[in-house]
């Protein structure tokens, strides 16, 4: 189970993977007024500091793709959440003022 967080801090969404050949592979919290799944980033709230600091981000497809950077202390990252990279999803990043 992942916590989906807004830029903020605040939790909007949850999701899971299952291990191994259970079904279905991703179980994911409904779009909500809260959480547009296009329009937010796993892991942004965690990064955002670091991304400042090194003026880019790393964009990963999913919550272990970042996870799997962060053990080795990759950590200007942030996932997609799955969905196909959106203007809406530049946005999310334009406050950290870092290069596209």
């Amino acid at each position: 189970m992942f916590p989906v967080l807004d830029v903020n801090g605040r939790p909007v969404a949850f999701g899971a993977r299952a291990m191994g050949t259970d079904e279905p592979k991703y179980l994911n919290s409904p779009e909500t007024p809260a959480y547009i799944k296009g329009e937010h980033l796993y892991g942004l709230f965690q990064a955002k500091d670091e991304i400042r600091r090194k003026q880019f981000a790393i964009l990963v497809e999913g919550y272990l793709d970042l996870i799997a950077l962060a053990q080795f202390g990759i950590t200007n990252t942030a996932a997609s959440l799955g969905t196909p990279s959106r203007p809406s999803r530049q946005s999310c990043l334009d406050g950290l003022h870092v290069r596209s």
